[in-house]
């Protein structure tokens, strides 16, 4: 299985005397602005997401090849490289002596793999030992167009096409463009030149409340619903046998989620922060978005299809990995109210954990949950502030929930 994880290490310090291809960068290349972040980014068979830590991941699949890579690093100079190759349909892994890049075999002496991650569930991961080898492996295989893992024409096959433009993103948002370092476009300065990875915000939960007993759970989300019929926060809702939640966010107050509509494998939620005491009192809970991920506009969305209502325009669009099938609508997260004039707002599959005082939305593109969006605040004990946002707007490649990052807090 593809890990997501931010692995920490050094680029050895062999990496400078590697004989570069390509030729060096511009020296002004390295001064030049870093693209800003959160960024998500498509190129083909490829796609890239780098957060706001400017930690990038960058995955590459499709429908019609049977395998999936991830190129993941940290920024900074000490900012870890990682391959991962998922293979699926095998308990075993591939034998890397029998790559083929483009029907030709493919010399990978120089690349150190980390022991054997066979899940014995059908699946299997090869992952690069060290940073020296995910960049040998990378300067091998960025140019070619298909990377296949067997001798035979039915050997799992992971396709490159858009794999250099994405690495060349992913240098130009760590600002190693002109650096040793760099994936594609390499120069003279050395990793101690680059800048360090910016921190993660840091957010503080609030305590956990006193728990809410069932019953008064089960009252006080039939209160609020028979409180806000008829209103304009559920003109819209159409959930016939609706499946309401109420949990408690402090010592007074509650959460109480009550169901819109139902899909297949997911519906969506009015979320409103009610007095324990007086349901009636009930206010939708507004939301706000991460920095740079404002409207549902992480740096590339698609446009929304043009059978899209005005008021559904918001909503992000996630498309199949295989070109012929038709794109699935996904109801929009993270989308609450931004005023009491403004009842539109839904989010979908919430779910909050007191423990941690994390409230959470997470929106499936189609029932193999391989393609989505999950939003995470943080209750502060007197708002929710963003803490964590994934997504993944091309369905394929990974596991289910496996997105990447485009926001991240401590």
């Amino acid at each position: 299985m593809i890990r997501s994880e931010t692995v920490h290490g050094r680029l050895g310090a062999s990496l400078a005397g590697i004989a570069l291809s390509v030729g060096l960068a511009d020296a002004s290349a390295q001064s030049a602005p870093a693209p800003a972040v959160p960024l998500y980014q498509e190129s083909k068979d490829w796609i890239l997401a780098c957060d706001n830590t400017r930690f990038c991941e960058a995955k590459g699949f499709s429908d019609a090849e049977s395998a999936a890579m991830r190129i993941s690093r940290a920024a900074g100079p000490t900012g870890a490289l990682t391959v991962e190759i998922d293979v699926p349909d095998t308990a075993e892994s591939p034998d890397v002596t029998a790559f083929r890049l483009d029907g030709r075999r493919l010399d990978l002496k120089t690349i150190a793999w980390a022991p054997d991650d066979a899940t014995g569930l059908g699946q299997a991961t090869l992952v690069t030992a060290d940073d020296d080898s995910a960049y040998r492996l990378l300067r091998r295989i960025r140019d070619g167009r298909v990377l296949s893992l067997g001798d035979t024409r039915s050997a799992p096959a992971v396709p490159l096409h858009g794999l250099a433009t994405v690495l060349k993103v992913m240098d130009d948002v760590q600002s190693r463009t002109g650096n040793e370092t760099a994936l594609t476009q390499p120069g003279h300065g050395g990793a101690r030149a680059l800048a360090a990875a910016p921190a993660a915000p840091a957010l503080r939960g609030a305590p956990p409340p006193p728990p809410l007993p069932a019953a008064e759970a089960r009252a006080l989300a039939a209160g609020v619903r028979q409180a806000m019929r008829g209103g304009d926060a559920l003109a819209a809702c159409d959930a016939r046998t609706p499946s309401d939640i109420a949990v408690a966010l402090t010592a007074s107050e509650a959460l109480v989620m009550v169901e819109c509509s139902r899909a297949a494998y997911q519906s969506s939620y009015v979320v409103f922060r009610a007095p324990r005491a007086d349901p009636a009192a009930a206010q939708v809970v507004t939301l706000a978005l991460p920095p740079g991920l404002e409207a549902g506009a992480p740096a590339r969305s698609p446009a929304p299809s043009a059978a899209a209502s005005p008021a559904a325009s918001p909503n992000i669009t996630l498309q199949l990995a295989k070109a012929t099938a038709e794109p699935v609508r996904a109801e929009a997260v993270a989308m609450a109210p931004t005023a009491s004039a403004d009842p539109t707002g839904r989010m979908t599959e919430p779910t909050y954990n007191p423990r941690t005082a994390t409230l959470a939305s997470v929106s499936k593109g189609r029932g193999l949950a391989d393609c989505g969006i999950r939003a995470e605040w943080r209750f502060d004990g007197q708002e929710f502030v963003p803490s964590a946002y994934r997504q993944q707007l091309r369905c394929g490649g990974g596991a289910p929930g496996d997105w990447p990052t485009l926001w991240r807090t401590r």
